[in-house]
């Protein structure tokens, strides 16, 4: 399963902290304009004030940051510039102007002196409220640069607590579905873990929820019905298997040269026999395997090179359709003093299976059987029609047949490998010493 490097909590996180410092800048942004505007006119009042005063005969009380002066002349250097439109008659009478010196930063009020005349170049009185950058008296209440502090330690608070209660409220039901699903890959039995769907909060997820309920009704229902028709197949095959093997015990205690039997009869009628037997067997492995296990088998020392002479005899029909293109070259390589301890019913119906599905794909070609310890290996020709089809799977020749070999391997905890090398099929299959020692059989995923 892929990892992703960012949790939804660490997401929600970065979201909402970068939200949270574009806002902060948007407020500082707002404040700082806020606060230009409201030092104009603040200093637009008080220094209309003073011009009233003045004309009122008041004295005003001069000092380092308020002047006034009469006429353009008296105004200083740094200042006249201000007062260029008076030449040409664009300067209105109390109209704010704005002055940043190297020191401090002043605000200027110019008007007429006489107020019956327009206002000029000697008819000028000029208000000045100067602002240090850095003033020695203390700042009443908070500075701007406190202000945007705090706004932006206020923003951080609500942006943490913000981002834990949406990230409880998203991740709880998230959490929730994340449980469920990892509970549901441990559980035996799906059907008794459906999704609590109210716990999903959204109706997002509470759709997901419905819809993987669906799914695992469906699921079970399939299941269901191929457990019924697996089980109701094994039953109907049992019993005409019983009486095929009742009949062929009532014909071995007859006498057969009375009734016409030679020895040949007789051969075929225990190639019946164990083509019964293996059905039998075959019938019940099946049904065992979709029930999710298979019996404990004792262990029995099997030979191994003389079993599969006997598969080799009884998978002859398997040569048939080969017959018009020539024989299939069989190749018993297994040594006849090698015996395997392995539990028996098992280790016949793996062999039986690989042996058959070489035997069916090599048509006029060579199958190779070899043992080395406890690995079998089984290989075959693939003939030329065969290679023309299109596979299904990528691994040449898989079917009903090797995957029962497949799952019974997996039972026994051995295993299976199956490759195809040029124009040969090989599968291997080695018998573990875990199998060697009679270890009790694990259940199957089902």
């Amino acid at each position: 399963m892929k990892n992703n490097k960012h949790t939804l909590k660490r997401y929600l996180l970065l979201v909402l902290a970068g939200f949270a410092l574009l806002m902060t800048l948007c407020f500082g942004v707002a404040v700082t304009q806020v606060y230009d505007w409201g030092l104009d006119d603040s200093a637009e009042f008080y220094l209309l004030n003073d011009l009233q005063d003045y004309r009122n005969g008041v004295s005003l009380k001069h000092s380092t940051y308020r002047h006034s002066y009469i006429g353009l002349d008296s105004v200083p250097e740094d200042y006249r510039y201000l007062f260029g439109g008076l030449a040409h008659g664009k300067l209105e009478s109390q109209t704010l102007l704005y002055h940043e010196g190297a020191k401090q930063f002043s605000y200027l009020l110019p008007a007429a002196f006489d107020e019956s005349q327009p206002i000029s170049k000697d008819n000028l009185l000029v208000m000045i409220h100067s602002f240090p950058y850095e003033a020695d008296e203390p700042v009443v209440g908070i500075s701007l640069s406190e202000l945007i502090t705090g706004l932006f330690v206020v923003a951080g608070g609500l942006m943490v607590l913000f981002s834990s209660l949406i990230y409880r409220s998203i991740t709880m039901p998230v959490t929730t579905l994340q449980v469920w699903a990892k509970d549901a890959t441990k559980t035996k039995h799906v059907s008794d873990h459906y999704l609590d769907v109210d716990a999903l909060r959204f109706t997002e997820l509470t759709s997901v929820g419905e819809q993987l309920n669906e799914a695992i009704q469906h699921i079970v229902a399939i299941t269901e019905r191929e457990k019924s028709f697996v089980s109701s197949l094994s039953h109907e095959l049992r019993t005409p298997m019983a009486i095929v093997s009742a009949a062929l015990d009532l014909l071995e205690r007859r006498d057969f040269e009375d009734r016409g039997f030679d020895e040949r009869d007789q051969s075929k009628l225990e190639k019946i026999r164990r083509a019964n037997q293996r059905m039998t067997e075959t019938a019940d492995t099946l049904l065992r395997l979709w029930q999710g296990k298979l019996p404990h088998e004792t262990q029995v020392n099997v030979e191994l090179r003389a079993e599969v002479e006997t598969i080799i005899k009884d998978s002859q029909v398997f040569l048939g359709s080969a017959a018009s293109e020539g024989s299939t070259e069989v190749d018993n390589q297994i040594d006849s003093a090698l015996i395997i301890n392995a539990p028996y019913q098992s280790l016949l119906i793996v062999l039986s299976n690989l042996i058959k599905n070489a035997l069916q794909y090599a048509g006029s070609g060579q199958v190779c059987i070899s043992a080395a310890g406890l690995k079998v290996t089984v290989s075959n020709t693939v003939t030329t029609h065969r290679k023309a089809q299109p596979a299904k799977d990528s691994s040449y020749g898989f079917g009903l047949g090797l995957f029962i070999a497949e799952q019974v391997a997996q039972q026994q905890g051995w295993c299976l490998k199956t490759e195809q090398k040029g124009d040969n099929f090989v599968a291997e299959i080695e018998l573990t010493a875990s199998s060697q020692a009679g270890q009790a059989s694990s259940e199957i995923d089902g």
